[in-house]
């Protein structure tokens, strides 16, 4: 976040595809996590920086499927979401 922060976006691409990331699993879950602590603590910079991430890397688009459906919607919802469109496994869900 901090080559975002200098306007490096070449840099950050570079680093993300240097170090795996496209196909860690792992990684989109952090960015959820990260701009969830920032939405839940007013850090409106750090909220702006990590759906600036996602957009720079083309991650703000994700493949659900859906009573037999696949269908795409955003990495981050902004509105409700409901249990059966949460896309981190829980309890319920294998």
């Amino acid at each position: 976040m901090q080559l975002l922060r200098q306007n490096r976006g070449n840099d950050v691409q570079a680093a993300y595809d240097a170090w795996g990331l496209q196909g860690d699993p792992a990684f989109p879950r952090l960015l959820q996590a990260i701009r969830e602590l920032a939405l839940g603590s007013h850090q409106a910079e750090e909220q702006r920086l990590v759906e600036s991430l996602v957009s720079q890397l083309k991650m703000n688009r994700s493949v659900v499927v859906k009573d037999g459906e696949v269908r795409e919607t955003p990495l981050f919802e902004y509105g409700v979401v409901t249990d059966e469109e949460t896309l981190w496994p829980s309890p319920n869900r294998p």
